[in-house]
């Protein structure tokens, strides 16, 4: 389940040096929509969602540094978000439906975001500025990425 999950995760880590600073790049690899975002410090914000209908593998949210890598799929690291000024968690499975509404209200959060502040066990880790919210990218990213 997590191995499919682990392997875009290693491919998002791979291209960290590629992504242009403060605009979301978008990329398909195995059944999953790779969503991310870097900032000038070399951090990486990774939205992966399971588009292919990949079985018993649920979205995630990955995010490197330059030491480290956080993913929210592993219990040991707690997400969340200050989503231009609004604080909103990551649910760590979106098939029910009280998780699955709070994914899709993050999702659709992210696509229009302006400033986003990322926390991981309630420790700011990074901030990204979003050069590309717009109704286009917001749009795709809620409809490849609703909940499961």
């Amino acid at each position: 389940m997590k191995k499919f999950t682990l392997m875009a995760f290693i491919l998002c880590m791979y291209s960290t040096s590629q992504a242009a600073p403060n605009i979301w790049q978008d990329n398909f690899s195995q059944g999953f929509s790779l969503y991310s975002l870097q900032n000038s410090k070399n951090q990486k914000l990774t939205i992966s969602c399971n588009s292919g209908g990949v079985l018993n593998v649920d979205h995630s949210v990955e995010l490197s540094t330059a030491s480290k890598a956080y993913a929210s799929f592993n219990k040991q690291s707690s997400f969340s978000f200050i989503i231009d000024g609004k604080a909103l968690e990551v649910p760590n499975e979106t098939r029910s439906r009280l998780n699955g509404n709070d994914w899709n209200k993050l999702i659709a959060h992210l696509g229009k975001a302006k400033k986003i502040d990322v926390f991981i066990n309630n420790k700011k880790m990074a901030s990204f500025i979003s050069a590309k919210a717009n109704k286009a990218f917001a749009k795709e990213l809620v409809e490849s990425c609703a909940s499961l």
